[in-house]
């Protein structure tokens, strides 16, 4: 039996060696997805998409800390009063006697319900408040950070402190800014006169602007355009051009006059009529040196006519 089941194995064995062609296996399945490829012009611009979220930067505070900031803001005295009108203008080439400046500068007088602006700044980021000065002009901000502050004063609509004050701060101390203000009110004027010679026509171009002060303690400066304006010169000049005049829309008024006597001489203009401005010019110089008309020299024409012998004596002769 046991050797009946061998040869059956044996046969089977010899069966599967026999010689042949054998049919190919077929592929085995693939988990992989096919690749994709995304080709961009160059130069054209990549969208992403958006990831959603928010991008949150550290926010600057003032507080709460244990700094404090006070100070006392200050400026022209009597800067609330309105200014009392002007004289009429003098007939003829008179002067009258001029107002004080618009533009004040500087004043030790106690600023009431001035603004103050107190800046805190980490890197480029800020954080900002505003607090008012008190009957006295002073004024306080109490438990702040330390850190670098920026701090300015105004006051609407004439007063401002156009270059704030810079500090630091340092933690759990008290710092004192005092604050000054300037004023900026009514007309502004600038003039522009060549170098004026006695006896010679001199042309005069003076520009006016209308100051104020907004409620962020921005200066603000407007070309008084379309107005009438008059000169108002000293005996020492005459005018020889129209006047009054009319500013153009940048605000200037041109006049054409000469000087009559050497030295400093008053000159103011009038807007409107109402407020005397006076003017800072360059002093009258003395006539200027004549001018000697050039000299020509022509050259010496010879005697001989062309294509004769010099007549010329020879020098004598040399031993």
């Amino acid at each position: 039996m046991g050797a009946g089941l061998g040869m059956a194995f044996v046969c089977l064995v010899s069966a599967g060696c026999v010689s042949g062609t054998v049919a190919a296996l077929p592929a085995p399945p693939t988990t992989l997805a096919p690749l994709t490829t995304t080709t961009i012009p160059a130069g054209q611009p990549i969208n992403l998409a958006s990831v959603p979220g928010t991008t949150l930067a550290p926010k600057v505070v003032l507080g709460p800390g244990t700094a404090t900031l006070s100070g006392t803001v200050t400026g022209p005295g009597g800067a609330a009063a309105p200014p009392g009108p002007a004289g009429p203008p003098a007939a003829g080439r008179g002067v009258a006697p001029p107002r004080p400046p618009t533009n004040a500068s500087g004043g030790n007088a106690p600023i009431p319900g001035a603004t103050v602006e107190i800046e805190r700044f980490v890197g480029s980021a800020e954080a900002t408040t505003e607090v008012s000065a008190g009957a006295d002009g002073s004024w306080t901000l109490p438990h702040v950070l330390g850190g670098r502050y920026r701090v300015r004063a105004w006051r609407a609509p004439n007063l401002a402190q156009v270059q704030p004050d810079l500090l630091f701060v340092p933690d759990g101390q008290a710092q004192k800014v005092d604050l000054n203000v300037n004023l900026y009110s009514g007309y502004a004027v600038t003039s522009s006169l060549g170098l004026p010679f006695v006896g010679q026509p001199a042309a005069l171009a003076v520009d006016i602007t209308s100051q104020s002060v907004d409620t962020m303690g921005v200066v603000r400066a407007v070309p008084l355009a379309g107005s009438s304006v008059t000169l108002m010169a000293s005996a020492q000049w005459q005018v020889t051009s129209a006047n009054p005049v009319t500013t153009d829309g940048s605000g200037q008024a041109t006049w054409q006059l000469t000087c009559l006597t050497p030295g400093v001489q008053s000159l103011a203009v009038v807007p409107d009529g109402v407020t005397i401005l006076a003017l800072s010019v360059p002093a009258c110089l003395g006539a200027p040196p004549p001018t000697a008309a050039p000299t020509t020299t022509l050259p010496s024409t010879p005697t001989t006519p062309p294509g004769q012998p010099s007549t010329t004596a020879p020098g004598p002769p040399t031993t």
